[in-house]
């Protein structure tokens, strides 16, 4: 799972539903920012995935529900493209979470729904 700062692994620990393991990318990519590619971990979530490419089956985006978040989710699985391996699904959250909302302050069952409600992305 892929998520946006280390506060998000807290939510998703608390509500229990998910055992895999995490990334942080460190922050959303804003639509604006041409210089994004300093702020966040592109190299590093190609080197895990990479290393893992094997035993990994899915990818979940675990972004904040918002513009930037979706951007973010797009611009990651655009530069994916050229080293995914295609036996790995990509998915993101389904819709548990309400636009605008921050995965700190998400409560475990709306958590939970999300994570199961998750879909692919296209």
């Amino acid at each position: 799972m892929i998520v946006e700062k280390d506060v998000d692994i807290d939510s998703f620990a608390r509500s229990s539903v998910y055992k895999g393991y995490y990334f942080v990318f460190g922050g959303l990519v804003p639509i604006l920012d041409a210089k994004y590619a300093e702020r966040v971990r592109f190299e590093e979530l190609k080197k895990r995935i990479l290393s893992q490419s094997d035993t990994l089956k899915e990818i979940i985006f675990a972004f904040s529900i918002n513009n930037e978040g979706e951007h973010t989710a797009h611009i990651i699985k655009e530069k994916m493209q050229s080293y995914l391996p295609e036996h790995i699904t990509l998915t993101t959250l389904g819709r548990g979470l309400s636009t605008g909302s921050e995965m700190e302050y998400a409560d475990p069952d709306t958590l939970a729904h999300a994570l199961d409600s998750r879909n692919p992305i296209q």
